[in-house]
C-alpha cells in the first residue's frame, strides 16, 4: 500500500555557512528543521522551500518542496521530502520497488523509464536504499534520484528530479542535503 507520503510543518531555520562544493559558485547553507517530524538537513541559502498539502480519498499528506526560487519566491521543486509509514512486514527494498513501479504507472505516466542504479546504504547511521533513474515527462528528459531512509516504522523519502541541466547543476546540492541529514534524538 503506497499512501501519499507525509512531511510535517517547518519548525525553524537557521543560517549556517559551509565550504563551497563548486569553485564557480560559492554556496552557503541554511538549516531546515522539522521538529514535529524529527529531522533536519542543510539546503542552499539561495533556494526556497514550501509545504504542499494534499488530500486524496480522505488521506491527508504533505511534502516539503525545495529548489531555486522563481520570480514570486516559490521554489522550483526539484527536491521533495516526505514521510510515510512502513508496515511491520515491509522492507526498504519492497518500499522502493513500489515507488519505482508508481513512477511507471499511467497516473504518473513517465515515458522511457530506465533504472540506472540501485543500492543499499546508510544515511546518518540509518538503513537506506537509493535509486537513480531516467525517464521523460511531457517530452522532457528527466534524471532522478531517490534516497529512502528507515527509522523504526517511519520512512523518509528524499526525491531529486530535474532536467539534465538541473541534474548537473544541483546534484552537489542534493548530495549535501543527504550528507547533512539527521533525525532528532528520540524520534
Amino acid at each position: 500500500m503506497l499512501l501519499p507520503l507525509f512531511a510535517l510543518m517547518v519548525a525553524g531555520c537557521g543560517k549556517k555557512s559551509a565550504p563551497a562544493t563548486n569553485s564557480v559558485r560559492p554556496i552557503t547553507y541554511e538549516t531546515y528543521e522539522n521538529k514535529e517530524a524529527g529531522y533536519s538537513l542543510e539546503y542552499p541559502s539561495n533556494w526556497a522551500f514550501d509545504r504542499v498539502d494534499h488530500e486524496e480519498k480522505g488521506v491527508k499528506s504533505s511534502l516539503i518542496v525545495f529548489g531555486p526560487a522563481d520570480m514570486q519566491g516559490t521554489p522550483i521543486g526539484i527536491v521533495q521530502i516526505a514521510i510515510d509509514t512502513m508496515t511491520k512486514s515491509d522492507t526498504l527494498d519492497a518500499y522502493l520497488d513500489r515507488r519505482l513501479k508508481a513512477y511507471q504507472s499511467p497516473v504518473v505516466a513517465l515515458k522511457h523509464f530506465k533504472l540506472k542504479s540501485r543500492a543499499s546504504s546508510t544515511v546518518a547511521g540509518y538503513s537506506a536504499v537509493e535509486a537513480e533513474w531516467t525517464g521523460s515527462d511531457s517530452g522532457e528528459a528527466k534524471h532522478a534520484r531517490d534516497v529512502i531512509i528507515a527509522n523504526g516504522d517511519k520512512v523518509l523519502s528524499l526525491h531529486f528530479v530535474g532536467s539534465q541541466t538541473q541534474w548537473s547543476e544541483h546534484m552537489p546540492d542534493f548530495d549535501h542535503m543527504i550528507k547533512t541529514f539527521k533525525f532528532a534524538e528520540g524520534k
